[in-house]
């Protein structure tokens, strides 16, 4: 009798068990809901972001509103953006309402009311447009959006162009028109920019 009760207690030990492995729809109704929406990884307010070149002087300045980057994504996306290329002698100042900042790729694409301003000249220029693409590597900036190149009372328009930092020098690429008047010859020396 003993071993009955033994080999049913075990039989239904056995079942128990065998039931609980089995069974996945209790087990279901306990785990979390998987999150498919993205969700913020790292964001940061008032941000600034210095890169310093192979020498170790500061190459560019990016600092903006908010920085922000999503855990599904590589790239960040930064609100009020102010990027900076620094040189001597050659500083720009290039300012829009958002950017696409692709640290793997070394670029950063700024968007919406794109303002590009040379720094520390008597005869600065600006270029406006809808989009810029900068990457930070080569040290260039380029569209393929329409611009507006504004130079003392120099005015042009163009469908595309890139700007080479470390020459300092300018390509528009079609569709160019308007007027350049050349800047007195005090300034031409220091403000000598190759269109």
């Amino acid at each position: 009798m003993k071993t009955l009760i033994s080999g049913i207690i075990f039989i239904i030990a056995a079942i128990i068990v065998w039931w609980s492995i089995t069974d996945r729809s209790a087990y279901n109704d306990h785990l979390q809901p998987v999150i498919k929406q993205p969700y913020l990884e790292i964001f940061m307010d008032n941000f600034k972001i210095t890169a310093l070149n192979s020498l170790g002087q500061i190459d560019y300045i990016l600092s903006g509103k908010r920085i922000e980057r999503y855990h599904n994504s590589e790239n960040a996306t930064a609100f009020l953006p102010v990027f900076k290329f620094l040189q001597q002698n050659n500083q720009w100042l290039i300012t829009a309402k958002t950017a696409i900042i692709n640290q793997k790729n070394n670029t950063i694409k700024l968007s919406n009311n794109v303002v590009m301003q040379q720094q520390n000249q008597p005869q600065a220029i600006k270029i406006t447009s809808q989009t810029m693409l900068i990457n930070t590597l080569t040290q260039t900036a380029s569209t393929n959006s329409p611009i507006e190149f504004l130079n003392g009372q120099s005015k042009m328009q163009s469908t595309g162009m890139i700007f080479y930092h470390r020459k300092n020098v300018f390509e528009l690429n079609r569709n160019v028109h308007g007027f350049y008047l050349n800047t007195p010859s005090s300034d031409r020396q220091t403000n000598q920019n190759n269109f």
